[in-house]
């Protein structure tokens, strides 16, 4: 115990502070590499693929083709580089082995890890001296800070999905955003221009995975001015660099969905579902209490140094960034969780370097005030194991059900029972959904029999075959589950909870 009290000495004042980090550290560092063992695992297992989105994986890089530069470009939708990480894939022929997708996603994750950390240490170097990962086997109050901060972005909600999912631009945003910060700071930190450069490049990569990552550009870029040591003379270059990254996708996001596409409205709008801007910031302020802890820190920070009690610095405003990029969602009006992930990239620095400020002041009081605020907000992450849970299983459920559906069915005369094939007025969106949804079964049916996707039909509207005798000549005939029991029908018939996703029902 002396040999850590040691250690600790250069950085707390307090011996009983001291105690409560030695009794508290060992603990939480062995539950969070057994945690990262699990999420790395659950990533990997059962490697398969899952009847949905992946349709876009077996259409492209699965079949040995690029991805298209103009997918859903009508829809507001720009982001070329979706799936460049797969492409080495197609150059070693692994594009048509699904673990080989999913151990690239494993190799990811970890490089998110390793980043997040990294930065995490920078956020609390000052006096003490900056951290190196070899620096966690002795207990520190700073190493406790950032093994926490870890576990909480790798146990958010969907975050594991974001990866256990080959499709989600997310699953290479959060790398790429990663790496763009840490060489970010690096560069800052030690002025090596290769290491700018580095940060350069990955930020500008991100911007055409997700197209509101301009913004985070920009935002340095443009404030960086304000913010030392972004501020000084020496940087210029480096933030004009940003912003005239910024405006080049700016302008050809503007010229691809504008001008050379028949644009019809932008995507996911439809999810707002009437509700308002205020509504939307709102429920993502209540759905993301790092999101909203991240904005309440920031606004009193800014107080602060408007007061002169304080200045601001590199991490203020890489947390100004996250809440850009949160705040580009309310504009679009999209709340789903999983799209402002990659704000906590940003903001979890951000607060980690507002908390170690309050930390450096070896004030018990103030620790124990800032403490039990950051229990308060981290409140909600109580349910976060139970849905990690919940995540694991329902993807590890559908990986091997969804495989053993499509194959069960390859070979078979397959009908698909519909609203529009027995006319009972539905409507135009409903029926498109039907379309859809046939279309899908097609794409997987389409390649487990070619291996590749080729564009052959393989269903049957069942609208096709007139009278109870005919369509008996289908082997199975597949019934989105919206329309429920549909009476006695003469072959087995399956069901499902989705469009997307089915359970083979009385049928082996």
């Amino acid at each position: 115990m002396k040999f850590f009290y040691k250690k600790l000495s250069g950085e707390l004042c307090s011996k009983k502070l001291s105690s409560i980090i030695v009794f508290l550290y060992w603990p939480i560092l062995i539950s969070c590499l057994i945690f990262l063992a699990i999420f790395f695992t659950a990533v990997i297992a059962n490697a398969n693929w899952r009847l949905g989105d992946d349709h876009q994986i077996l259409r492209t890089i699965a079949s040995n083709k690029s991805w298209p530069m103009s997918y859903q470009n009508e829809s507001g939708r720009f982001f070329p580089l979706l799936y460049i990480d797969f492409e080495p894939l197609r150059l070693f022929k692994l594009h048509n082995i699904p673990l080989a997708f999913y151990v690239i996603s494993v190799f990811k994750a970890l490089i998110t890890v390793i980043a997040i950390l990294e930065v995490s240490f920078s956020a609390m170097a000052e006096q003490e001296g900056k951290l190196k990962i070899g620096d966690l086997l002795v207990p520190t109050g700073r190493g406790l800070m950032a093994i926490i901060a870890i576990c909480l972005f790798m146990i958010t909600p969907h975050v594991y999905e974001m990866f256990a999912d080959v499709i989600f631009n997310e699953g290479l945003l959060l790398p790429l955003l990663s790496l763009f910060l840490l060489f970010l700071v690096r560069y800052i930190e030690g002025r090596n221009i290769l290491i700018g450069y580095l940060a350069l490049i990955f930020g500008t990569l991100a911007c055409y995975v997700k197209e509101p990552t301009f913004l985070i550009l920009f935002t340095i870029g443009f404030f960086g001015g304000w913010f030392p040591p972004l501020s000084q003379r020496c940087f210029r270059w480096f933030r004009i660099s940003l912003m005239a990254s910024a405006i080049l996708f700016l302008t050809l996001y503007c010229l691809t969905i504008f001008v050379f596409s028949n644009f019809s409205g932008f995507y996911g709008t439809g999810s707002a579902q009437g509700r308002g801007y205020f509504q939307i910031f709102i429920s993502i302020m209540t759905s993301h209490s790092v999101i909203l802890l991240g904005f309440l820190v920031l606004g009193l920070r800014f107080g602060l140094a408007f007061l002169k009690k304080s200045s601001l610095g590199l991490f203020d405003l890489i947390g100004l960034a996250g809440a850009a990029y949160a705040l580009s969602f309310v504009i679009l009006r999209m709340d789903q969780f999983s799209y402002l992930l990659p704000a906590y990239i940003f903001l979890l620095p951000f607060l980690l370097h507002s908390s170690y400020l309050v930390y450096k002041t070896r004030k018990i009081k103030l620790l124990v005030a800032t403490i039990v605020f950051g229990l308060i907000f981290a409140f909600p992450y109580l349910r976060a194991p139970a849905f990690f849970y919940s995540q694991v299983s329902m993807i590890q459920t559908s990986r091997k059900n969804d495989a053993n559906f499509i194959k069960s069915i390859a070979n078979r005369e397959v009908c698909f029972f519909t609203n529009k094939s027995f006319d009972l007025n539905a409507g135009p969106l409903t029926n498109a959904l039907d379309e859809w949804a046939k279309a899908l079964v097609e794409y997987f049916i389409d390649f487990e029999v070619n291996g590749t996707s080729t564009g052959k039909s393989y269903i049957q509207d069942i609208s096709k075959y007139k009278g109870r005798d005919q369509v008996a000549r289908c082997d199975l005939i597949i019934v989105p589950s919206r329309l429920g029991d549909v009476g006695e029908l003469p072959i087995g018939f399956i069901r499902g909870p989705s469009y997307f996703y089915f359970d083979i029902y009385n049928f082996q």
